[in-house]
């Protein structure tokens, strides 16, 4: 299994995010939740999803098909998004069951600062979701954010894979 050069790279490319997220963490709890972060993160597996096509373009002799390129590029984030949620859910739950309140601060803050910019009704429906445990990470709700994040990356592995295809 691991000389698939998809499981080898969504490897690599989730060991680097959760390497990312953990020195984040060690720095400054609070950027943990930065959106920066989230996008750095998106762009550390487009990284490794260009180099990955890249290397099996090569490796096919100079032209991939789409459903190859999309089935090892889709592949690779299957298990690099799966390593990040498997973290996610560890820290969350057993090495730091207070990040959860930290998170909910930070939200709050920044909801408060951009409240004179959006409608009194999408003010009060986010401030809403933020109360009770709404928030809370269980094993049902990473699984689900996992799945919902395989979408997106389906599109991003269509993308990538069609546009290596072409060259």
């Amino acid at each position: 299994m691991l000389d698939n050069r998809g499981v080898k790279f969504g490897l690599y490319a989730g060991g680097s995010v959760v390497l990312l997220f953990v020195a984040v963490y060690l720095i400054n709890t609070e950027w943990f939740f930065n959106p920066f972060l989230f996008w750095a993160s998106v762009g550390v597996y487009l990284a490794f999803g260009w180099k990955l096509l890249e290397d099996e373009r090569q490796a096919a002799g100079g032209k991939l098909s789409l459903q190859e390129g999309l089935r090892t590029v889709f592949l690779m984030f299957v298990v690099a998004n799966l390593i990040y949620y498997i973290f996610h859910y560890t820290l969350y739950t057993f090495i730091d069951r207070d990040l959860i309140q930290l998170q909910k601060d930070v939200m709050s803050q920044t909801l408060e600062q951009w409240k004179e910019s959006m409608p009194q009704e999408e003010y009060e429906k986010r401030k809403e979701s933020m109360s009770g445990d709404g928030m809370a990470v269980t094993l049902p709700s990473t699984a689900l954010q996992y799945a919902w994040s395989l979408v997106g990356y389906f599109v991003l592995s269509l993308v990538m894979a069609g546009v290596i295809s072409r060259r």
